[in-house]
């Protein structure tokens, strides 16, 4: 019986040696992989961080862009201003002047009216 269990502990210790090998090449496959896997998640970090710096230098340029829009259309208005200021000041003159013209049509009508009534008046005098 002492053979049979020597056999049998003989087994156990070779089942023990397989456990451990196979784990042994478990671990080794799980670095090896991790190794590759990294250095794929560290290409592919590389490559977003590519991607996202590009992203950022687009958005630089765009937002620059519109800044310089902003500052055209600021530019623009103001402008504008100056014009709309600058026509009514002008129509401010002309309704001025439209004013001085229709008081000296007043009096020239009335100039007119009173040298027509001189003639009238100097008409009569020469017919007595």
């Amino acid at each position: 019986m002492y053979e049979t269990d020597q056999k049998a502990l003989y087994r156990v210790y070779a089942a023990f040696a397989l456990v451990l090998i196979a784990l042994g090449a478990y671990v080794c496959f799980c670095i090896s992989a991790d190794g590759t896997s990294t250095n794929g998640l560290q290409s592919d970090t590389d490559r977003e961080i590519g991607a996202t710096q590009e992203q950022q230098r687009q958005i630089a340029d765009e937002i620059s862009g519109v800044r310089n829009a902003n500052s055209d259309a600021q530019n623009a208005v103001e402008r504008a201003e100056a014009a709309v200021d600058r026509s009514k000041n002008a129509a401010d003159q002309i309704a001025s002047s439209i004013e001085d013209v229709q008081r000296k049509v007043a009096e020239c009508r009335k100039l007119a009216e009173r040298n027509a009534a001189i003639f009238d008046e100097t008409e009569r005098a020469n017919q007595l």
